[in-house]
């Protein structure tokens, strides 16, 4: 699954008219849970193979910048995922519980195609 960094809230758009499904974690640099969970995440993310949904990271600052990620997302507290579909959000959490958050992970994005995975996780 790709990775990619959302700079502007019109590549995030840009994202959600592209991709089936999006996964979205908005974190920040300070954020200590943010830190423990995003190396974990981002490996899980890196070994499945699904072209039809994408995982985006959006720092809390560029979130800041842009009224528009708060209208969207209504964010109060990080790290949180969402799960978005036809730009709409299917499911919205807050954890850095790394089990808990794969497996939602999987759940979602196995909605959209077969998934297969490049290597033994």
């Amino acid at each position: 699954m790709l990775i990619q960094n959302i700079l502007s809230f019109d590549d995030f758009k840009t994202y959600l008219d592209n991709y089936k499904g999006v996964i979205i974690n908005i974190s920040a640099e300070w954020c200590k849970p943010c830190a423990i969970i995003k190396p974990q995440i981002e490996k899980f993310i890196s070994v499945i193979e699904n072209s039809d949904v994408i995982y985006l990271k959006l720092d809390n600052s560029i979130y800041d910048e842009d009224y528009r990620f708060d209208s969207f997302f209504n964010l109060k507290k990080i790290p949180y995922f969402a799960f978005i579909s036809q730009n709409q959000i299917i499911e919205s959490f807050i954890s850095a519980d790394f089990m808990y958050v794969s497996k939602k992970i999987h759940g979602f994005q196995s909605k959209f195609t077969e998934i297969s995975f490049k290597e033994d996780f």
